[in-house]
């Protein structure tokens, strides 16, 4: 994805830039043990998304006209792949979902 929007290739600065986007999430779900903060740690966490928005052009140096492109791809990537390993994780932790008859 990166020779196709023409952005600089280093792992190091991606890796970088999707832990402090995860961050804001990971900090505020301490607060999600009690449901009625439930809402707001979901609001809180959009910041993460705030931060890959501009971490693109500070550490990844994408164009401000591939910017949207690139980011609503990088979005969608990410969600593919944490649901792929969710469904991973539960098929090995739980087993197949679906009993046989």
């Amino acid at each position: 994805m990166a020779t196709f929007f023409e952005v600089e290739k280093n792992l190091n600065k991606a890796f970088e830039l999707v832990v402090y986007s995860f961050t804001p999430f990971m900090v505020f779900s301490i607060f999600n043990i009690s449901t009625s903060m439930h809402r707001i740690v979901e609001f809180i966490s959009l910041y993460g998304l705030y931060v890959m928005y501009q971490g693109f052009t500070t550490m990844l140096k994408v164009n401000e006209e591939k910017l949207i492109t690139y980011y609503v791809m990088s979005f969608i990537s990410i969600i593919t792949v944490f649901v792929f390993i969710l469904k991973m994780l539960t098929l090995l932790i739980i087993g197949n979902i679906v009993d046989p008859v």
